[in-house]
């Protein structure tokens, strides 16, 4: 199971709003300048969140955006949901078109475990335990001084699937 391109622009964005102090407004300007992500589609990605109840959004001079619940209370999963739907339960890891138990696809035994699991991962992970193995991942980088050290949210989120993964 993978996200699209919508579901990391959304997560990138709203770990740049749970990094800000609580209660100060972001402009789609800075967030897309640190998260590298165009203006126009960071909007769009940010009404989605406002839509889903995840973002506020203000207009005017002085306006901006902040996370609508604490980083604690938001879910990768959330993020997900709010930028991807609900998504098909049955649909086939293959794209043969829809399996399920009764009409299983020749990978179904092997991937329902693997989509359920990535699932819980994503359900398990909130904002602020990511944004706390960010830092410890480059208060490590720092002591250790390895090369993915100080690169951003992308590399650093990197660093952190592949470290769990055993592979550095």
């Amino acid at each position: 199971m993978r996200f699209g391109h919508s579901a990391e622009a959304a997560i990138r964005a709203a770990l740049y709003l749970a990094s800000r102090p609580p209660g100060e407004l972001s402009s789609i300007k800075d967030i897309a300048a640190s998260t590298k992500l165009s203006k126009p589609y960071l909007s769009k990605v940010i009404q989605q969140l406002a839509r889903e109840g995840l973002v506020r959004t203000f207009r005017g001079p002085g306006g901006g955006i902040e996370l609508r619940k604490p980083p604690e209370a938001i879910t990768l999963w959330s993020l997900v949901r709010a930028t991807e739907g609900p998504g098909d339960p049955d649909r086939c890891a293959l794209g043969i078109g829809n399996c399920s138990p009764k009409a299983p696809c020749p990978l179904h035994e092997r991937w329902m475990p693997l989509r359920d699991g990535f699932q819980r991962l994503l359900e398990g992970t909130t904002l602020a335990g990511l944004l706390r193995d960010i830092s410890h991942t480059r208060s490590e980088d720092q002591a250790t001084d390895r090369p993915h050290a100080r690169r951003g949210h992308r590399s650093a989120l990197k660093a952190i699937h592949f470290e769990r993964l055993g592979r550095s």
